[in-house]
């Protein structure tokens, strides 16, 4: 696949952009990129135009992104260094350039995924709206109304902020995309292997039930429910004069062009049905994910899909086994696992089938500051009428995110310096009081009146980055990672020039999803003493 070779190398520093954008992370547009990569390796042949494998890498991509990230609220966690800016960011001043990523990085995670992307096709890529439309899978209008949603609150929380000029580590994805796409050739091929030693052993499958098993929503983990168990609705059988043998394995094509029937899901607007699916699309559900293999212990091939539906502002998934029903065409067999919103919960990420039949599910911590290192495998398999979790965690260790802030001297006694403007000391204590560390806690200074911070102590830099020159005068303080239980001084030297009355105002510590409000701000005052 000398093409494939050639399209990597060459599309890799721009995809790699665009997953940054996406992604706010390096490592995580890495993977990003590596898992569509692989998806395009293992369609090459039958993309057979190079303009054709970049639009199917893309829209892999953003789908892929919309299943991983995060979320309603999402797990993404803008809390990678960015790149350093050029252009006309570019400089010596560092205290500025830091106040420039933190701010940008606080603007992007504030926009959801959907927003975060249309801005990514329509101004990073020069997509037209149709465009963005088609890779995304929604509506024109959807397109239209998140930018506008977009940018608006862009220009609400980073009105400062004047271009997105960054840029990302060229990495080669060659190596570690053809790895990936092996790994899902032989998973497939192992599966193929057993099919045939089941079939040559003697092994049958007994075809004398009075109908089609009924898929059922199972309890995906020992977590007690309340209410009725709702059950999965069941795609109508059509008969058909060449209908397929009820034993005749799954095909990867087959089960993306299926309709199969969807049970319900844990919000509103991703309706519970039958739906038709075409190469993996329907609508608002999207098949991020097929695995083909046995398991319901028939000796028949089924699969298991990651189903991703995606409307507006929502990302929300669900894993399902798929089989081939007595009438021949493909059936929903039941619910393997599905998000849960909850505190704790998760998301469902990658999907696995392991010896015997065992799906295993690669579940992302949904909470914030949980990182992208926070995923737990948990396994489920068929119980004869409904999965269950057999192994693994149930749920996420709870995270609390809560910076606090204390104002040592509430009121700031200024003194004339000998330039005859008014001088004083404002010292506050900032402390994690949560169990996770802040990599970048931060200090928001607000003053009604003309002031500068002369120096600092305690602090990550010296000096305090102005955001906004007001009025009021807004300035920026980076603290260093700040451990849980541990708390830090900071003494802020403020000027005030002589010639205008000196005033108070507010000091507040930030960090990205404190979840613990109103103990994190406080007013000071002043005192001119002459």
């Amino acid at each position: 696949m000398d093409e494939f070779d050639s399209f990597v190398r060459a599309r890799t520093p721009a995809l790699l952009r665009s997953a940054y954008l996406l992604t706010g992370d390096q490592h995580l547009a890495e993977d990003l990129v590596q898992s569509a990569l692989a998806r395009t390796h293992r369609a090459w042949r039958r993309l057979q135009a190079v303009e054709n494998a970049e639009a199917y890498t893309r829209r892999t991509m953003y789908h892929l992104q919309v299943s991983w990230w995060r979320r309603g609220k999402v797990a993404e966690t803008l809390t990678g260094d960015l790149p350093e800016p050029r252009g006309r960011n570019a400089g010596p001043d560092h205290a500025t350039q830091t106040a420039i990523r933190i701010t940008l990085r606080n603007a992007l995670r504030k926009l959801s995924n959907r927003q975060r992307a249309v801005l990514v096709l329509r101004f990073f890529e020069d997509r037209t709206e149709a465009e963005a439309a088609e890779l995304l899978g929604v509506t024109v209008g959807t397109v239209k109304s998140q930018t506008a949603k977009a940018l608006a609150r862009m220009r609400v929380v980073a009105p400062e902020l004047a271009d997105l000029a960054d840029d990302v580590r060229p990495v080669d994805l060659h190596g570690r995309a053809l790895a990936t796409s092996r790994k899902i050739g032989q998973q497939r091929a192992a599966t193929a292997a057993a099919v045939v030693i089941a079939a040559v052993a003697g092994l049958t499958v007994a075809l004398t039930w009075g109908g089609d098993r009924a898929p059922v929503v199972p309890v995906d983990t020992p977590t007690p429910t309340t209410g009725a168990p709702s059950r999965t609705p069941t795609a109508p059988a059509t008969p058909s004069a060449t209908a397929t043998p009820a034993s005749a394995p799954l095909t990867d094509d087959e089960v993306r062009g299926a309709t199969i029937a969807i049970p319900e899901w844990n919000t509103d607007v991703c309706p519970a049905g039958t739906f038709a699916f075409e190469r993996g699309s329907s609508g608002r559900f999207f098949m991020t994910e097929v695995v083909l293999a046995d398991v319901d212990a028939d000796g028949d091939r089924d699969a298991v899909v990651l189903i991703t539906c995606s409307p507006d502002e929502v990302n929300a998934n669900q894993v399902l086994a798929l089989h081939r029903a007595p009438h021949g065409r493909v059936a929903t067999l039941g619910q393997v696992a599905i998000d849960r919103p909850e505190r704790g919960g998760g998301r469902l990420g990658d999907i696995e089938v392991a010896a015997g039949g065992a799906v295993r599910v690669r579940w992302l911590d949904t909470q914030p500051g949980a990182g992208q290192a926070a995923a737990q495998w948990r396994v489920y398999g068929w119980s004869g009428d409904r999965f269950r979790q057999t192994s693994g965690p149930t749920a996420f260790p709870p995270i609390t995110i809560d910076l606090g802030l204390e104002v040592k001297t509430a009121t700031v006694e200024l003194r004339r310096d000998p330039s005859d403007a008014w001088a004083g000391d404002l010292v506050v204590t900032v402390t994690n009081a949560g169990d996770k560390a802040i990599e970048t806690p931060t200090i928001r200074l607000t003053l009604p009146v003309p002031a500068s911070v002369q120096s600092m102590t305690g602090a990550a830099t010296k000096y305090a980055a102005e955001v906004d020159a007001g009025p009021p005068r807004i300035l920026l303080a980076t603290l260093k990672p700040l451990a849980p239980g541990k708390a830090v001084t900071v003494t802020m030297r403020l000027v005030y020039p002589g010639d205008a009355p000196p005033g108070g105002g507010t000091v507040a510590a930030e960090a990205i999803d404190d979840s613990v409000p109103g103990n994190d701000s406080a007013q000071f005052e002043v005192d001119p003493v002459e």
